[in-house]
């Protein structure tokens, strides 16, 4: 098992110090009389409060930009405002553009699929990048993006905590387990909620309940951030609404139509999200420093046009206050919710679509929130419910569309619970997040951090689901050959039976001229092409683009897997951080290999201890 707990590791870590490493002399003499769990709790004490300091300084910092700028629209008029609005967003889009291109290209986006990258594989995150993230996300939030601070701040909080393990000599192993105290810490902090932060971070970056981490480090974490923002922003949760309940059975049926909603509008959200963003990508005719701002020019627009229609603001920006009004029952009116929804989904996809610095959290809560509501003023309408009843749909809608997009149902439970205090209506909340949550993972099975690394060529590591043997001990890079004949796609047929003349195998690994890998072909396809007249086509006209790979630290479990699936004996090994550099190839017969050189060293090792 690759798990470990955090507290063995980090005490592991604590216990192979020496007086070496320890330059002072009370630094000594604390070391001394102190002991291995002891330095653990100050440890996580200290980097959990630090994180919980920075995620308070990141929000204030983000308000202030965004209330000296943004909040200005509402005071213009004419040409000024239109000018105005549409002018901010688009300058700050360039800004983050440039500073992206030209020196911190990592801190795009979210952070949360970095920090399971690093988390997984890289086990740290550089300083520079912490600094890069914090500024950026500032300058892209506060000026107008339609994004969200929590991924940066789990960003931001995750990489600070990795830094302190790289600080005191921690090893790549230990260092991992920092990771989940800074995620902890992170959603803590920004949320107000360090239920939430325990339950995220080991729901989305562990990704399970199981025992790889130590509860206790995620507990003192979480509490600790939270303890450091109350202490400077106050007690009260982020949003203060009524105490909502259902008002009759029939509700039931309003709130199950709300969890199917959300989960078909949590597909269509990360969708047309991962759609655009490869449209983007594609789009080669303008600079990739200028796409921000085109992501800025579409928030400016949909906030002036919905502001001109309906006087409401609430696209550019984190949108918390135009939030809090239909939490708070306050009659927005359906025209203001549909408006509000359509705008926020789609400057939200354009920003982060684009190339923005900033989170997806808070505007899918925003969208929620406004789907909520929508489906609320139709149960109030056709069901003659209380006049609240918008406002109780609209907190629900949050956790709905929160648990279909980001895949963390009791997250999104208990995040709702701590951001808003209400603790009343708990059964309409469970049932619609759980609706949300299983219509959009049968229909998008890929969650839409793990999609955004996949269409970055980044695949996290996976475990087979096979009993404990020798294969489960053994890795792809302990049995795999890097001697192998791979085929350029532009060899003909012909030339590539020549070259399959060579060897014993029987598919063989295709790359581009880039070098990049492009798909495989056997022996078998380029013989049927040949008899057909095909011998001067190119391989990659007969090549399979169904491509079956292995990462280096895959288990042979799942490469035997892998290959029954597949059908094949030979599979091609790629670097997990870029899927189409090849790095060597696997076949029936290296594993084989593999596990008799195993079995003879275990004998060896044995008979060595016979007399």
């Amino acid at each position: 098992m690759k798990s470990t707990f955090a507290l063995k590791s980090i005490e592991k870590s604590s216990e192979s110090l020496t007086e070496q490493n320890i330059k002072t002399s009370f630094i000594t003499w604390l070391y001394k009389i102190s002991t291995a769990q002891q330095r653990l709790f100050g440890l996580v004490l200290i980097s959990s409060a630090i994180c919980g300091l920075i995620a308070v300084l990141f929000d204030l910092a983000i308000q202030f930009v965004e209330h000296s700028l943004v909040n200005q629209i509402e005071k213009l008029t004419g040409w000024q405002q239109i000018v105005y609005t549409i002018g901010l967003p688009t300058i700050g889009g360039l800004a983050v553009g440039l500073l992206l291109f030209y020196f911190i290209p990592e801190a795009r986006g979210s952070g949360i699929p970095q920090v399971k990258v690093a988390y997984e594989v890289t086990n740290h995150i550089p300083l520079k990048m912490v600094v890069g993230k914090f500024l950026l996300g500032v300058l892209s939030i506060g000026t107008g993006a339609s994004l969200g601070r929590e991924g940066p701040t789990v960003y931001i909080c995750s990489g600070l905590a990795s830094n302190f393990g790289k600080l005191i000599k921690l090893s790549s192993k230990e260092k991992k387990n920092l990771f989940t105290i800074g995620s902890a810490a992170g959603i803590a902090a920004a949320f107000n909620a360090p239920i939430a932060g325990i339950t995220f971070t080991l729901e989305e970056l562990v990704g399970n309940f199981s025992s790889r981490v130590h509860l206790g480090t995620l507990v003192i974490a979480s509490v600790t951030a939270s303890v450091v923002e109350r202490s400077i922003l106050g007690t009260h949760p982020v949003f203060n609404v009524p105490s909502y309940g259902l008002n009759n059975s029939l509700e039931i049926l309003s709130y199950s139509l709300l969890g199917f909603l959300g989960g078909f509008v949590a597909l269509a959200f990360s969708q047309f999200l991962l759609w655009m963003r490869l449209f983007f990508r594609n789009l080669n005719i303008i600079p990739v420093w200028v796409k921000p701002g085109i992501g800025g020019v579409v928030v400016g627009l949909i906030a002036l046009i919905i502001f001109r229609l309906v006087n409401i603001g609430g696209i550019e920006g984190i949108g918390y206050k135009t939030l809090s009004n239909i939490l708070d029952a306050k009659d927005m009116g359906l025209k203001v919710l549909i408006l509000l929804l359509l705008g926020k989904l789609i400057a939200t996809i354009f920003c982060y679509a684009s190339g923005g610095s900033g989170g997806i959290f808070s505007p899918v809560l925003f969208i929620g929130g406004m789907l909520g509501g929508i489906v609320g003023y139709l149960d109030q309408l056709f069901l003659h419910g209380d006049k609240t009843v918008p406002g109780a749909f609209a907190l629900v809608g949050m956790s709905a569309l929160f648990a279909g997009v980001i895949r963390a149902p009791i997250t999104a439970i208990l995040i709702i619970f701590e951001m808003t205090g209400s603790y009343s209506i708990i059964l309409p909340l469970m049932l619609a997040s759980t609706i949300s949550y299983l219509v959009a993972s049968h229909y998008q099975p890929t969650p839409i951090y793990e999609a955004l690394l996949k269409q970055d060529n980044i695949n996290l590591p996976e475990e087979a689901n096979l009993p404990s043997h020798l294969l489960a001990s053994l890795t792809v890079a302990e049995a795999m050959n890097t001697s192998f004949i791979s085929f350029s796609s532009d060899f003909s047929v012909k030339r590539a039976l020549v070259e399959a003349k060579k060897s014993s195998h029987q598919v063989y690994p295709v790359i581009n001229e880039e070098k990049h890998l492009v798909g495989v072909v056997s022996t078998a396809k380029l013989k049927e092409a040949y008899a057909n007249g095909q011998g001067k086509f190119k391989v990659e006209l007969v090549l399979d683009k169904n491509l079956v790979s292995l990462h280096l630290d895959n288990k042979l479990d799942l490469a035997l897997l892998k290959m029954q699936k597949a059908q094949s004996h030979l599979l091609p090994v790629v670097n997990r951080l870029n899927t189409q550099e090849l790095v060597g190839i696997i076949t029936v017969e290296d594993i084989v290999q593999a596990q008799v050189k195993e079995l003879e060293l275990k004998m060896d090792l044995s008979n060595s201890y016979k007399f």
